[in-house]
């Protein structure tokens, strides 16, 4: 017994050794002044913030830390096309719009964060339309990414990827701005969607004094919950979607596997992220099979083939310890 105790205490001293060596890596892509990182600031023009890097439509920029691999990728749209009612597409002649990576500021909380541009698509194509001020004109149509990832993953605009070297707990700064912005965290091999937390403030999340209340990510959960979901992708929107969000993105990475980070069909703006080396974030990998099929219990209350409460609009959302996720 008395060697078994004595391993223990060998081993339990390794760990607390261990642990006290493990430094939480820090990437500021833009500080409280609005100065821009060395790899942000030798690609983008002060004056313009045009990216100067950029090709074939867009610009790369690579940064990180000792365990954390990044690249930010922005990219550029198409300008309109003016056109008769009966012409055809000839290209989009009238030229492209310049990538750039933008400064914003949020200033009663100062959270300032790089805003990239490009719309993070999968395809382009475009339409006929006619408008008030320009007659007939062709714009641009998109393809958009989709949760269950069977679409694939987007080839141009905005978006950002992470690889780290080791296992451990992130924590990304981002804004997110009003209109239902779905906030995507995709693992590049499986091209999914998964679950992750977001803590923050909410614009007119107050407290008494009426400045903006940093919110828990239970409390922005139940903002969400309660503003309810019309589509499985909605489970990717923070909070009720109806007003911008400043805080962090929190999940969980595994040696090797690329994460990308993108919106749907907008930009997310980026401050920085946080990275501890074995850490966690408490975040749950859920997957479950994927089936339809539902049981009514005599309360009206819904559940999947595999026991998991399900909404009564039954979509592909499942509800777990009262969160939402999609299924996958």
């Amino acid at each position: 017994m008395k060697k078994i105790f004595t391993l223990f205490v060998a081993l339990f001293a390794v760990i607390v050794y261990a642990n006290a060596d493990v430094t939480t890596e820090k990437y500021l892509a833009i500080d409280e002044n609005g100065v821009y990182a060395p790899e942000f600031a030798a690609v983008t023009d002060p004056a313009t913030f045009i990216a100067t890097n950029a090709q074939d439509g867009m610009s790369k920029v690579s940064f990180g830390t000792a365990n954390m691999v990044c690249e930010a990728v922005g990219g550029t749209t198409p300008k309109n096309v003016p056109t008769t009612e009966d012409g055809e597409f000839q290209g989009w002649t009238e030229g492209w719009n310049d990538v750039q990576w933008k400064n914003g500021n949020q200033g009663d909380i100062a959270f300032r964060y790089i805003n990239g541009t490009g719309n993070p698509a999968l395809e382009i194509g475009h339409q006929k339309k006619e408008s008030q001020s320009d007659g007939w004109i062709f714009e641009p149509t998109y393809k958009y990414y989709q949760g269950d990832g069977a679409l694939g993953l987007p080839v141009m605009g905005l978006y950002y990827k992470f690889t780290p070297k080791v296992d451990g707990a992130l924590k990304i700064q981002v804004w997110a701005n009003k209109g239902n912005r779905r906030t995507f965290w995709v693992t590049d091999s499986d091209k999914k969607a998964k679950a992750y937390k977001a803590e923050g403030y909410i614009n007119g999340q107050n407290d008494a004094d009426g400045k903006k209340r940093w919110l828990t990510s239970e409390e922005i959960d139940s903002i969400h919950n309660t503003a309810g979901e019309k589509e499985p992708d909605d489970a990717y929107i923070i909070g009720a979607g109806n007003q911008a969000f400043w805080g962090n993105i929190l999940v969980d990475v595994k040696a090797g596997e690329t994460y990308w980070l993108f919106q749907h069909s907008s930009q997310v703006g980026f401050q920085g992220y946080t990275f501890t080396p074995g850490g966690t974030s408490g975040i749950e990998d859920i997957i479950v099979e994927k089936s339809t099929a539902v049981e009514k219990k005599a309360d009206n209350r819904m559940f999947n083939l595999q026991g998991v409460q399900v909404d009564k609009n039954y979509k592909g959302v499942v509800i777990m310890n009262g969160k939402r996720f999609l299924q996958r």
